[in-house]
């Protein structure tokens, strides 16, 4: 009967034990701020719902959308091609967990980290409605320089966290255009052949074939294929440096053609644009055969490499 009363009272204390354990892992101050300080602005569910971001910086405002499925950066009455890889970081970085552990949580200590409801750092993601996902306040750099401190607007907590937020708000409206000449991918193995036209009319044409790529007036012996290949992964990789108004119909000083699985694809060079400053490099128009064509402006080098020489691509001893 004894050994039994021990055995029962040895059974409480040990399950009594086990319940301080168990309620000192739950309740545990430092691991309840760690999973607390794991936050992520943007539900990940509902980030296909954006159709608006509105970013202001220091510098010009930048309003995207999305029509068509398309995302457009709006500049004034226009809607120029935005770099959808670069709108999907930009979702992806607000949609990613990451350790933004709380700094403040009054308005006076909000205001004293550059976090106030005037602050120029912002970041508006909104649905079409525009109903806000997130209204992200981003604030000044900690001491350290290391992380900056965010808070949502109509809230006076206060985060830290990566500082990797300034890629997407520190650069020019520019940064968000899409100036490929040829926005969609083309693989240079399906490419079948590729004519350049010079704006003093010389004309030299690559053609590939089973061997590669070869200069249409050379014997395939004779023509560095490296250099072809290399020449061409150029063209249609190529980016401009800006849309502009100033377009106009001659676009006559010289064009490049790629056909591809039965389609031809095409650049077309135009006349020098204004020089607006003494810094400012000369540029060219240029217009492609993209569907939502856009007179871009290309500096002048850009447009130089489109053309070369044919004797160019021959073998060098």
């Amino acid at each position: 009967m004894i050994y039994r009363t021990k055995v029962i009272v040895l059974s409480v204390i040990t399950g009594a034990l086990a319940l301080v354990y168990a309620a000192l892992l739950v309740f545990n101050p430092g691991r309840m701020t760690t999973r607390s300080a794991y936050y992520t602005w943007l539900d990940a569910k509902i980030a296909s719902e954006a159709e608006r971001i509105a970013l202001s910086s220091s510098g010009d405002p930048v309003n995207l959308v999305k029509q068509d499925g398309a995302w457009f950066v709006e500049t004034g009455a226009e809607l120029y091609p935005a770099k959808a890889a670069r709108v999907e970081e930009l979702l992806a970085a607000l949609s990613d967990r990451g350790l933004f552990p709380v700094r403040a949580a009054s308005a006076a200590a909000r205001d004293r980290l550059g976090l106030g409801d005037n602050a120029e750092k912002r970041i508006v993601v909104s649905r079409a409605s525009g109903t806000a996902l997130i209204d992200l306040i981003v604030g000044d750099y900690d001491a350290a320089g290391l992380e900056v401190y965010y808070r949502r607007m109509g809230r006076d907590e206060a985060r830290s966290g990566s500082a990797a937020i300034f890629q997407f708000l520190n650069y020019a409206r520019a940064s968000w255009y899409d100036l490929r000449f040829f926005p969609e991918e083309i693989p240079v193995n399906r490419i079948d052949r590729v004519t350049a036209i010079s704006p003093a009319g010389e004309t030299v044409v690559f053609l590939q074939e089973e061997t590669g790529w070869r200069v249409d007036s050379f014997d395939p012996a004779v023509t560095d294929t490296a250099k072809v290949e290399s020449y061409i992964r150029g063209i249609i990789s190529a980016e401009g440096d800006d849309f502009t108004a100033h377009g106009g119909d001659d676009f006559t000083a010289g064009r490049v053609l790629v056909e591809t699985e039965g389609r031809t694809l095409f650049v077309r060079l135009g006349g020098e644009l204004p020089v607006e400053n003494e810094e400012q490099p000369a540029r060219r128009r240029l217009r492609t055969s993209a569907a939502d064509s856009r007179t871009l402006a290309v500096s002048s080098w850009t447009a130089d490499r489109l053309f070369r020489d044919a004797a160019s691509f021959l073998k060098t001893e």
